[in-house]
């Protein structure tokens, strides 16, 4: 009894993932249905859906062409019975692809022909219809196999193959009692790219000073340096101003003096010097004298 209770779990779980693949797919979307088993009178878990839709895409209840990106054995045999059943090689990730297919582009893998194997008599019928297998892509999603990750794969795979090479390099010598010899032809190999490496880290060096935007050629004049200090522009414009203040406070003692009634004749010489010059405390004048001395009429 617990063993055919497994038995029919297994058979409704294949019922209930029939149910949720054909849940989003429209009626008029599908083509054709079709159960596959391994023989007749085969228990009945064993059994596998695919799921055959117009753009040519399919699904099986293995989910092996979604989880792993490999035609299924159980679409193969489809393929035998059924005339709406296609395949084409856009069908396999693009990381299963050898150097050759890799280098072909999207398009020109969707032009490619279809092959049709439900014809036991012609073996294989080549036709021109095009698929664009869009539902597939929506569940199985875009292809992350990029030309980054393809670069990182093919370097993997050729020191992968380096290493094979050399690792049976290596056990042939051995056989042969040419150990020596193998060494000495992987030192020189090896010196020979250092050597390589060199001239064209050289080359680039070369090239690059050459590149280079130098100073330009200075002249030593001849006799003792200037020790003026240039000044900065704030500098200069703080001076500017004290002096154009300096000017208006000496125009503005120059007017008040030629204003005064009785200039000292004496003094007249001595008022350019403003060194000198103090304000008197009497007269309120810019003067030599100062307020014991002033003779300002008042």
């Amino acid at each position: 009894m617990p063993q055919d209770s497994a038995i029919e779990n297994n058979y409704d779980w294949k019922q209930t993932l029939l149910k949720e693949l054909l849940r989003n797919i429209p009626t008029t979307f599908i083509t054709e249905i079709w159960a596959v088993q391994l023989s007749i009178g085969a228990q009945p878990w064993l059994k596998q859906y695919v799921i055959l839709l117009q753009d040519g895409s399919h699904l099986c209840t293995c989910l092996m062409l979604i989880n792993k990106g490999i035609i299924c054995r159980h679409f193969v045999k489809v393929l035998t019975k059924s005339t709406a059943a296609f395949f084409q090689v856009s069908l396999i990730p693009s990381r299963w692809y050898n150097d050759q297919a890799a280098q072909f582009s999207e398009n020109e893998m969707h032009d490619s022909p279809l092959i049709q194997l439900c014809n036991i008599q012609s073996n294989s019928v080549q036709t021109s219809f095009r698929t664009e297998f869009s539902y597939l892509s929506n569940v199985r999603g875009e292809d992350i196999f990029t030309p980054e990750l393809k670069k990182v794969v093919n370097q993997k795979q050729k020191y992968a193959k380096a290493h094979e090479l050399q690792k049976k390099a290596y056990n042939l010598s051995t056989r042969l009692g040419q150990e020596s010899e193998y060494i000495n032809l992987l030192k020189d190999f090896i010196h020979s790219m250092e050597n390589k490496l060199k001239d064209e880290t050289i080359e680039k060096e070369n090239i690059n000073e050459s590149q280079k935007i130098t100073n330009p050629i200075y002249v030593k004049p001849r006799g003792r340096p200037p020790q003026k200090r240039y000044k900065s522009s704030l500098e200069q414009q703080h001076e500017s101003n004290k002096t154009s203040t300096r000017t208006i406070a000496e125009s503005s003692t120059a007017l008040s003096d030629t204003s005064n009634k009785h200039p000292l004749p004496d003094e007249s010489h001595e008022l350019n010097d403003s060194k000198r010059m103090k304000k008197c405390g009497r007269c309120k004048q810019y003067a030599v004298h100062n307020r014991r001395t002033c003779n300002a009429d008042l």
